[in-house]
């Protein structure tokens, strides 16, 4: 049954104007009025790159003579999480490709009015909400990627010429 309700969406006819961008890093496809899909691999965090932010933002706290409270555990998290991120990220990396590969079967396949009966669609929209489930907030991933902004955000408000009275770390 399941065979002749696809056969039945894909012989109907195909939705003009509808856009395939599948690359390595994205996965974009949509039509005039429609987005079906929109996802990125998003970037991983590099250890050294964090660890050298984190110590640029105690330099200039220490240099501005600025309390600094150590309540959030930055350097803990990262040094206890790490091996866990790391992990999650190649399970990332592996989900998009499968997103990447499955993009290819819809791209061959063109997307038919009626595209919520399209089962191959329905399996891409899967992966990509498995893929954004490692991004949810309290995830290893959310809580390591958050870092290098709150770091950012600190070495620019301690660059500025205004006087800080504490920083929290």
């Amino acid at each position: 049954m399941p065979e002749r309700d696809d056969q039945s969406y894909l012989s109907k006819p195909l939705i003009p104007g509808t856009q395939f961008i599948i690359e390595d890093n994205q996965v974009r496809i949509f039509s005039t009025n429609t987005t079906y899909v929109h996802e990125r691999l998003r970037p991983s965090v590099e250890k050294g790159n964090v660890l050298a932010l984190y110590n640029r933002v105690l330099s200039l706290a220490k240099e501005k003579k600025v309390s600094i409270s150590y309540s959030m555990h930055i350097r803990r998290t990262i040094k206890e999480n790490w091996e866990e991120y790391v992990t999650a990220c190649a399970s990332m990396k592996a989900q998009f490709a499968q997103i990447v590969s499955q993009s290819h079967v819809v791209k061959e396949r063109g997307l038919h009015y009626g595209a919520s009966d399209d089962t191959e669609l329905k399996k891409l929209q899967r992966l990509c909400w498995d893929y954004q489930k490692i991004y949810q907030s309290g995830s290893v991933v959310s809580l390591v990627t958050a870092i290098p902004a709150k770091l950012e955000s600190l070495v620019e408000d301690l660059s500025k010429p205004y006087r800080w009275d504490r920083i929290i770390l």
